[in-house]
């Protein structure tokens, strides 16, 4: 005769699977820090090469950006206090 039909839950069976959810949760992660890399790399290359300017300030006079103490500190020897 042939095979019987397959019920229709098989789907979930199959997306139930520990490989299916391995996958789909890998993906997951892999795109959530290349979208991590996309946003700060940028910022990142364009700290590195001085592009970057901390001089602008939002509605209430605040700066926009700072880096506290280490602010002054430009040379990559005294990159931290144990650098220092």
């Amino acid at each position: 005769m042939g095979l019987p039909p397959l019920p229709e839950c098989t789907w979930r069976a199959r997306f139930a699977s520990p490989e299916a959810f391995l996958g789909i949760g890998t993906t997951c992660i892999v795109m959530l820090y290349l979208a991590y890399a996309m946003v700060t790399g940028p910022l990142l290359v364009r700290r590195l090469r001085g592009q970057f300017t901390v001089d602008g300030t939002d509605e209430t006079g605040a700066p926009l950006f700072s880096l506290g103490r280490w602010e002054s500190r430009s040379t990559p020897s005294s990159c931290c206090i144990a650098c220092s």
